[in-house]
C-alpha cells in the first residue's frame, strides 16, 4: 500500500513538472523579449532618441536634453521628458518613430538641440544680479536673499545664462565660455558636461557627453571636465577642450 502510494506521489509530480516546462516554455516564445533588456547594458544598437526634461527646471543645458532609447521619466524621479522634435523639426532621433539611431548619432542631435534658445523657456529662474555701489561692480546671487551691505539689487527671476550676460561675467555660474555650453566648471575652465557611468552586471565604466539612461547603468559623478570623467572612469577619451 505504502508502495503503491509513492509510486503514485511520484507520477503526480512527474507530471507537475512537466506542465511548469511546458508552461514556461510556451510562454517564452509567446512573449519572447519579457525580463530580456532592450538596451544591453551599453550604448550599442539603435532606437537613440533625444529627449527634453519639460519640467521640473532644468539647472543647466546638460541636464535639460538627454539621451535614451525609452522615456526617462519611466526610470522614476519625478522629472517630465518628451521627445526633442517638441523643439525641432527634421532633425534626426528627436521622435517616436526614429527607431535606427545610433547613440553617436543621437548624441550629435543633443549637442546641437542643447545651443537652442528656447533653454530660457525651461532653465531655472533662481538667480539675480546685483551691482556695487561704491565699485560698480556686478556679482550673480542664487536663490533667495541679498548680497549684503553696499549691494544694489538690479534684476531677478533670471536663468544662470541671463544673469551671466547681465553681470558680464561668462561661467560665472554656468561654468561656460561659449554660448550653449553650461557644464558647471566653477570657473575652472573646462566644460563640466560630461558624466561617467558603470554598467551594474560587468562593472565596465563609460564616459558620455550629457545624460542617457538605461535600466542597466548606474551613475557614477557628473559634472566632470573631459579629463577628469577619463580618469575615474579608467578609459581612454579623446578631449578637444582648451583649458
Amino acid at each position: 500500500m505504502k508502495s503503491n502510494f509513492s509510486l503514485s506521489l511520484t507520477k503526480v509530480n512527474a507530471f507537475i513538472s512537466i506542465v511548469i516546462i511546458l508552461s514556461f516554455s510556451i510562454g517564452c516564445n509567446l512573449f519572447p523579449n519579457v525580463g530580456k533588456s532592450t538596451s544591453g547594458g551599453d550604448r550599442s544598437g539603435t532606437g537613440w532618441k533625444v529627449w527634453v526634461k519639460t519640467s521640473p527646471c532644468s539647472g543647466g543645458r546638460t541636464d535639460w536634453i538627454s539621451i535614451a532609447k525609452e522615456n526617462p521619466e519611466f526610470g522614476g524621479g519625478g522629472s517630465s521628458f518628451q521627445t526633442a522634435d517638441m523643439l525641432t523639426s527634421g532633425m534626426s532621433c528627436t521622435k517616436l518613430s526614429d527607431n535606427n539611431c545610433t547613440f553617436s548619432q543621437a548624441m550629435d542631435s543633443a549637442d546641437k538641440i542643447r545651443a537652442s534658445s528656447s533653454f530660457t523657456k525651461y532653465c531655472c529662474r533662481d538667480y539675480s544680479v546685483w551691482k556695487n555701489t561704491q565699485t560698480g561692480e556686478f556679482t550673480i546671487t542664487k536663490g533667495q536673499g541679498t548680497t549684503g551691505f553696499g549691494w544694489q539689487f538690479e534684476k531677478g527671476n533670471l536663468c544662470c545664462e541671463e544673469a551671466e550676460n547681465i553681470a558680464g561675467k561668462p561661467g560665472a555660474c554656468s561654468g561656460s565660455t561659449q554660448s550653449g555650453n553650461s557644464g558647471n566648471t566653477q570657473n575652472t575652465g573646462c566644460a563640466k558636461e560630461y558624466y561617467v557611468y558603470e554598467e551594474v552586471r560587468t562593472g565596465k565604466r563609460f564616459v558620455t557627453r550629457g545624460r542617457f539612461t538605461t535600466p542597466e547603468m548606474r551613475l557614477v559623478k557628473d559634472n566632470l571636465c573631459c579629463e577628469e570623467a577619463g580618469k575615474l572612469a579608467g578609459v581612454p577619451v579623446t578631449c578637444n577642450e582648451k583649458h
